[in-house]
This record gives C-alpha cells, sequence and structure tokens, in this order.
C-alpha cells in the first residue's frame, strides 16, 4: 500500500545552518566591521580558517571566493588556513588549500620539495616555541607541560616545537593576528577548553577583549549554532582576567 507524504507547511522556514553564499557573507562581514572592533583584513583571515576547520566544501569555496575577492592577500589567506592543521588535521586543510588554488590561480611553492629546511629549522622551532608558548600561557604554562606529559610523553615536545615553534612563530603572520586566527579556527570545532586557552592567549599577546569577541562572531558566520557556546567561554575567561 502506497502512504502518501503530509502536506508541506509552505509558511515554516528552514532553519539556518550555515551562511555559505558569497552575497550573504560579504552582508554579514559588513555588518560586523561597523563595531570598529577587529580589522577587516584579520576578520576575513579569521573567516578563513573557520571555513577550513567546519570543512563544508561549499562553505569553503563561499567563504575563499568571498575574502579574495575583498583583496585578502593570497599569501596571508593560505597561511592562516596552513596554521589550522594544528587544529583540525591535515585532511580539512589539504581540502581548503586546494580550494585557496584553484580560485585564486596561485601555487604555495613548487617543486621539488626541499627536507633541508625542516632539518635546518629545527634547534630554532624549540627556542621559538618556548617563547611564545610562555606568553600566550603565562602562568598556566607549567602546569599545562605537566597535564599533557600525563596524556603521553610526546606531546609536550610535539606541542612546544611542532604547534608553536614551526607553526606559530612562522614570521609572516604576528603572534596577535595568528591567535586570533587560531579562536576563529577553534569556534566550529566544539572543544571549549582548546577555545578557551586560545581566547586566553590571544589576550596575553596584545589582543583586546572586543577583538577576541567579533574574531568568535566572525567565525561564528560558519557555524551559527556555536555562536552562543563561544561567547559563554569568552565571557568566563574575561571574569576570570578581572579577579
Amino acid at each position: 500500500m502506497r502512504h502518501s507524504r503530509p502536506p508541506r507547511n509552505l509558511n515554516m522556514k528552514t532553519p539556518l545552518r550555515y551562511r555559505h553564499t558569497s552575497r550573504k557573507l560579504q552582508s554579514a562581514l559588513g555588518d560586523l566591521a561597523l563595531s570598529g572592533d577587529l580589522d577587516p583584513k584579520l576578520a576575513r583571515l579569521v573567516l578563513a580558517a573557520a571555513a577550513a576547520t567546519q570543512g563544508r566544501p561549499a562553505t569553503v569555496r563561499s567563504v575563499l571566493s568571498t575574502v579574495l575577492e575583498a583583496d585578502a592577500p593570497v599569501d596571508h589567506v593560505r597561511e592562516a588556513i596552513l596554521q589550522s592543521y594544528l587544529f583540525a588535521g591535515y585532511p580539512r586543510v589539504i581540502n581548503a588549500l586546494a580550494a585557496l588554488r584553484e580560485i585564486s590561480g596561485v601555487d604555495g611553492g613548487a617543486p621539488p620539495v626541499d627536507f633541508r629546511l625542516a632539518a635546518d629549522n629545527a634547534s630554532s622551532w624549540e627556542a621559538d616555541g618556548q617563547a611564545l608558548i610562555r606568553r600566550i600561557y603565562g602562568s598556566r604554562y607549567e602546569k599545562l607541560l605537566d597535564t599533557m606529559v600525563v596524556l603521553s610523553a610526546d606531546l609536550p615536545r610535539w606541542m612546544v616545537l611542532e604547534g608553536y615553534g614551526k607553526v606559530l612563530s612562522r614570521p609572516l603572520l604576528d603572534s596577535h593576528t595568528r591567535e586570533l586566527v587560531a579562536v576563529g579556527s577553534l569556534v566550529p570545532l566544539r572543544v571549549p577548553e582548546q577555545l578557551r586557552a586560545h581566547a586566553r592567549g590571544a589576550l596575553h599577546v596584545g589582543a583586546r577583549p572586543e577583538e577576541v569577541r567579533q574574531a568568535i562572531r566572525v567565525a561564528a558566520l560558519v557555524c551559527p549554532r556555536e555562536l552562543a557556546e563561544a561567547e559563554l567561554i569568552l565571557k568566563r575567561v574575561l571574569e576570570e582576567v578581572d579577579r
């Protein structure tokens, strides 16, 4: 027996999950820019990184088209996406970088690969990583290492050498920019402890509370359901800072 479907209520609106059209993104970015709380150039990098970690192909393409049309430098956008592999892994970042290359028509490098660069820089990664991670975590640094080492003896070394030395100390973007981009990268991922740490870290490297809040709101353009929780996390961070 064939069952008929109930009639569709044409007056019901489908809940908005993602704003992934260029027109909506341009409009939303423009609305957020009116506050003056976050440099529009930085906001575009935050949005690109958030789209990369969110990972939805249509969103990634729309976001990258939008930020490139607004004259975001391709190398800066690439760098913002590249550092996000620390939070979302290689697969989503590779996919986002492939979309960036296709949309921009700009290669990120040229063959052949030179693996000597990695070996030559290893010693500086430790010094740079130690310096940066101490700035970001402040008095919590030693406790962080103690927490990580009981999870894995390798984790503290990888975190300092690779995360904060090799990646987050790269010269193209400063630490202020990178920490706000990190905040944007984490909003779609539903990782409250890490978002809390990098929101606090952004403040430690000179970001204003309004900048961190606006970075969260920019990132939430690609994941609106995460906005309330992310803003609550920031509220708690700011309450800790004020004590």
